[in-house]
């Protein structure tokens, strides 16, 4: 390689290394908790206001535990010939059935939200307190209610761009 090119060759690539660490600490800085919590919210409120049941259950963890979540609900569709024999199947009958809940109500669905505490656990996971209504598009009933605030523990998934995701929650009245 011809030594004239070499220099600039290294400043370039050096260039590209600091612009890199820069963007990095920039990321990073991005991701507290409470900011990644609040995106998170703010997703499923775009998904239920949209009627993206897909959108709203991939912001279930890979390791959400619809059966322990949802409690009668899976059973029963298994009751009903669903099979949840494979790890996705949940996640299927999940989509399913929100797709349906979507479809019952013509106008559409809102969600509001308000954050009230955003705590980092030791293992790593992110506990907060949500207070959330759900109700149908034209102002109509409340579908999901009750408590002023919900527990939800959140937690990360993935690597270069990681987001918080849904891992768990206490249990949340929805009436149909």
């Amino acid at each position: 390689m011809n030594s004239s090119l070499v220099t600039p060759v290294r400043a370039v690539v050096a260039g590209v290394a600091v612009l890199l660490v820069a963007f990095l600490i920039w990321r990073h800085a991005q991701l507290g908790a409470q900011t990644q919590a609040s995106a998170t919210f703010a997703r499923i409120e775009n998904e239920i206001q949209t009627n993206d049941a897909s959108g709203l259950v991939a912001e279930l963890h890979p390791r959400y535990e619809f059966t322990a979540m949802w409690p009668g609900t899976f059973e029963a569709a298994e009751a009903d010939g669903m099979s949840a024999a494979t790890a996705e199947a949940p996640r299927a009958l999940a989509r399913r059935g929100i797709a349906f809940l979507f479809m019952q109500n013509q106008a559409g669905l809102r969600m509001s939200y308000q954050l009230a505490g955003v705590t980092t656990q030791p293992d790593g996971t992110v506990a907060c307190d949500v207070s959330l209504e759900v109700r149908t598009g034209d102002g109509g009933p409340i579908l999901v209610s009750g408590r002023p605030s919900h527990h939800f523990v959140l937690a990360w998934s993935g690597w270069f761009l990681p987001k918080l995701l849904i891992l768990s929650h206490d249990h949340i009245d929805v009436v149909r």
